[in-house]
C-alpha cells in the first residue's frame, strides 16, 4: 500500500511539471536618451517572438517568451532602432536543449550600450 501511495505521489508531482509553460519572463527598459521603435525579442531559433512598436524612454514592456517549441542549444535575441535610426541587434544569454537555465531576464537599453541581467526568484 505504501508503494502504491509513493507511486501515485512521484506521478503527481511529474506530471505537473508538465504544465508549467517553458520559457522566460522579461523587461525591457528604454533608459536611453530618446524613443526606441521596432523593438523584438527572440530566441536564436526564431520559433516566438515578441514585438513592440515603440517604447518611449523611461518606459518598460514587461512579457514572457514560450519556449515550447525550442528543441535545441541557443541564445536570446533583442533587436530595435534607436531614435536616429541605427538598427541594433544584440546576441545574449544561453538555454539549453530548448531549457531556460533562469526565470527571468532584464533587458536595460542605455544610449551606447544595452545591459543585461538574468535571476532565478522573480523579484526583478
Amino acid at each position: 500500500m505504501k508503494k502504491i501511495i509513493l507511486l501515485l505521489a512521484i506521478s503527481i508531482v511529474y506530471s505537473c511539471a508538465f504544465f508549467d509553460d517553458n520559457g522566460i519572463d522579461f523587461t525591457v527598459k528604454n533608459a536611453s536618451d530618446g524613443p526606441i521603435s521596432n523593438l523584438s525579442f527572440s530566441t536564436s531559433e526564431f520559433i516566438e517572438k515578441k514585438t513592440y512598436k515603440l517604447l518611449e524612454n523611461d518606459q518598460h514592456h514587461s512579457g514572457f517568451l514560450s519556449m515550447k517549441d525550442n528543441k535545441s542549444d541557443g541564445s536570446y535575441i533583442v533587436t530595435f532602432s534607436r531614435a536616429n535610426g541605427i538598427r541594433e541587434s544584440i546576441n545574449f544569454g544561453y538555454y539549453s536543449n530548448g531549457i531556460c537555465l533562469n526565470e527571468w531576464i532584464a533587458i536595460d537599453i542605455k544610449t551606447d550600450t544595452v545591459l543585461t541581467s538574468f535571476g532565478q526568484s522573480k523579484s526583478y
